[in-house]
C-alpha cells in the first residue's frame, strides 16, 4: 500500500533558497554596519588626535595670555582696554599711577584729551576700528589729568581682528612728557631760563599752554593749574591792537622767533610791561612742535 505525500514539489527547495537569501542579506547588512563602525572608529581617532592638538594649542595660548597679562601688568607703559567707544574696561597699575583720578570709575579716554589733540585721537581710534587691525604707527596725544597737569604720550592701539560688537581695543600709552620738555629746553635759543626771575611758558602749536615755571606763577599770580590748557590770551592787557598781534604771529611763523616789549595783565588786574622772547621748537624734519616764551617784568 502506497503512502501519498501532501508536500508540494519543490517547496523545500524554495524555502531553503529564501532562508539563504535572508542570511545573505543579513550578512551584507552586518558587513555594511562593520564598515560604518570602522569609519566611525577612524573618525573618532582623527577627532581625538585633533582634540589633543587643540588642547596643546589651547595650553600654549593660555600660557601666552598669562605671559601677556604679566607683561601688561608689569609694564611701565599705560595699558588700557576699552570698548569701541573708548569706554575703559580695565587697565594696568602703570595707568592707575599715571591717571589716578580717571581710574576711580568707568570713563572715556576721549575725556582726557586736550582739544588741540582730538584730531589725532579720532584718527587713531577710527583707524583701529575701520581696519580691525593693530595700528603700527604711534600718535602723539596731549592729555590732561584732573589736577590740570598736562601729559604728553605716544599712543598706539592693539585691536583684535574679530569684527564684532564685542571687539575691544588695547591702548598702549608711553609718557614722554619729561623727555619732550628736556628736548624743547635744549633746542630753544631762548632757554637760558635757569634764573628765578624770568617766567616761562611752553605751548603746543595751537597756543595751548602745557607747562609754566614757578617764576611765571610768581610774576602773574596765576597757579599752573589755572593756566594749563588755556591760551595766553587771558594775559592780554587790551593795550595792543589786533595788528600788533597779527604782526607778532606772522614774524614768529616766518622767522621762528620774536622778541620785544609787551604789556600784559596779572591775575589781580595790574598791567605790567615785560620783555618777551618767543621761539619755536622744531623736530628734525623742521615741523614746529611747540612755542616757548620767556619774559621778565621790567618794573622789578
Amino acid at each position: 500500500m502506497k503512502l501519498v505525500s501532501n508536500a508540494v514539489p519543490g517547496a523545500d527547495t524554495s524555502f531553503r533558497l529564501q532562508e539563504l537569501s535572508r542570511t545573505s542579506a543579513l550578512h551584507l547588512q552586518l558587513y555594511r554596519y562593520a564598515e560604518d563602525l570602522q569609519v566611525m572608529i577612524d573618525r573618532y581617532d582623527e577627532l581625538e588626535t585633533h582634540c589633543d592638538e587643540l588642547l596643546k594649542s589651547s595650553m600654549v595660548l593660555m600660557q601666552g595670555c598669562d605671559e601677556l597679562q604679566e607683561l601688561m601688568y608689569s609694564s611701565r607703559d599705560s595699558h588700557i582696554v576699552t570698548d569701541l567707544s573708548g569706554l575703559i574696561l580695565k587697565s594696568n597699575p602703570a595707568a592707575s599711577m599715571t591717571f589716578p583720578d580717571y581710574m576711580e570709575g568707568f570713563q572715556y579716554i576721549e575725556e582726557w584729551v586736550m582739544p588741540s589733540h582730538l584730531g589725532n585721537f579720532n584718527a587713531l581710534l577710527s583707524t583701529a576700528i575701520d581696519t580691525h587691525k593693530s595700528t603700527g604707527k604711534e600718535w602723539e596725544l596731549q592729555l590732561r589729568r584732573k589736577d590740570g597737569m598736562p601729559i604728553i604720550v605716544m599712543a598706539r592701539i592693539l585691536s583684535s581682528t574679530q569684527k564684532s560688537e564685542s571687539q575691544q581695543l588695547h591702548w598702549i600709552m608711553r609718557d614722554v612728557t619729561p623727555r619732550r620738555e628736556m628736548n624743547l629746553a635744549s633746542d630753544s635759543p631762548v632757554m637760558g631760563v635757569s634764573d628765578r626771575d624770568r617766567g616761562m611758558i611752553i605751548t603746543d602749536v595751537q597756543g595751548n599752554i602745557f607747562s609754566v615755571n614757578p617764576a611765571f606763577c610768581k610774576i602773574t599770580g596765576y597757579s599752573a593749574a589755572e593756566v594749563i590748557g588755556r591760551t595766553p590770551k587771558f594775559l592780554c592787557s587790551s593795550m595792543h591792537d589786533a595788528k600788533f598781534y597779527a604782526d607778532f604771529w606772522q614774524l614768529l611763523r616766518e622767522k621762528g622767533q620774536w622778541q620785544g616789549q609787551i604789556y600784559n595783565r596779572k591775575k589781580n588786574g595790574e598791567v605790567y610791561v615785560e620783555w618777551l622772547e618767543v621761539s619755536s621748537a622744531c623736530n628734525a624734519d623742521g615741523h614746529i612742535l611747540s612755542y616757548i616764551a620767556v619774559f621778565s617784568d621790567l618794573k622789578r
